[in-house]
């Protein structure tokens, strides 16, 4: 799951549907957390490379919130 919502979180930012991208994003990165997915964090990263571009605290918070959860689940594929 945190594939296919990453991928439409990246469509809809490159739309430049901030709100929408930002909330398909975070549901990617819960998916990831839950199944612990490092595979799902790091199909993210085209996700972080949008939300860095972006200015508003949401896109921001997210981008935290992924770098943190990357950190935690460590660098291997699952």
């Amino acid at each position: 799951m945190s594939i296919v919502y990453a991928d439409i979180a990246q469509a809809q930012l490159q739309l430049g549907d901030v709100t929408e991208g930002v909330a398909y994003a975070r549901r990617a990165l819960e998916a990831a957390q839950r199944t612990e997915s490092t595979w799902g964090m790091q199909h993210l990263a085209k996700v972080e490379k949008a939300l860095a571009a972006r200015p508003d605290h949401a896109a921001r918070e997210l981008l935290g919130d992924i770098r943190t959860t990357r950190r935690a689940l460590g660098p291997s594929p699952a």
